[in-house]
């Protein structure tokens, strides 16, 4: 069994009505792509983020983390940037970080084998859970948009409301575009087999292990229960 989650669970939108805290413009963006190669526990990734002017009294300047990335090259406007003690100090504009990782076994609780701490890299699955992208200090809502190129037979999950995907050299790239802020950006993957439902006008997507199949219309009715309970609350 792969030591991530036992099953997934994700509605394929949002409720009407949500709107976002941050225009864009003002937050920080960051356009993500990844490449995976879990036969070398290992990512390539290029990182495009938009950094916004600061508000007034918080200086000129953000300061973004790369602690843990192999980083490659960083540019601002297409000018290099020097990496000072694992982070950047970077004015308002366009940074470019083009960097790689490496990921082995994740921190496993022996209470519940299917929840994870930290990273993983593996041929059974990925889990991306933290700093494995650079991260800008103090914008603690950003906007993110994420590619991923896996192995095919890997199914990818992340935050999203819109998840495509194409055949590339050496797999699969799955796109993900979430269009509110949020706090961060998670990625899951694995030999998922998908198991899809509909209900009050939503799409339910449970992502399961083949060991875990048995769980798939049980998890995926739920998961609709749970839509029905809190439609009716507002």
């Amino acid at each position: 069994m792969l030591p991530v989650c036992p099953a997934w669970a994700e509605a394929d939108s949002l409720p009407v009505g949500t709107s976002p805290l941050i225009e864009k413009g003002r937050a920080v963006e960051y356009s993500i792509r990844v490449s995976i190669d879990t036969e070398a526990e290992r990512l390539t990734g290029h990182a495009r983020i938009e950094l916004p002017r600061r508000d007034k009294g918080k200086g000129a300047k953000w300061l973004v983390h790369m602690e843990g990335l192999e980083v490659l090259e960083v540019t601002l406007n297409d000018k290099p940037l020097k990496l000072k003690d694992g982070h950047v100090s970077a004015r308002p504009g366009t940074l470019i970080v083009k960097y790689s990782m490496e990921a082995g076994q994740a921190m496993i609780n022996p209470a519940n084998p299917g929840v994870v701490a930290g990273n993983l890299i593996s041929p059974e699955g990925v889990a991306l859970i933290s700093y494995w992208y650079p991260e800008v200090e103090d914008a603690p809502l950003s906007y993110y948009s994420l590619k991923a190129t896996l192995p095919e037979g890997f199914e990818a999950i992340s935050e999203a409301e819109s998840v495509s995907f194409a055949k590339v050299a050496g797999g699969l790239e799955f796109s993900f575009l979430f269009p509110y802020p949020a706090t961060g950006i998670t990625l899951a993957a694995g030999p998922y087999e998908v198991y899809r439902a509909e209900q009050s006008g939503v799409d339910v997507y449970g992502y399961f292990l083949k060991d875990d199949v048995g769980l798939a219309q049980d998890y995926v009715r739920e998961a609709a229960r749970y839509i029905d309970t809190y439609t009716a609350l507002f």
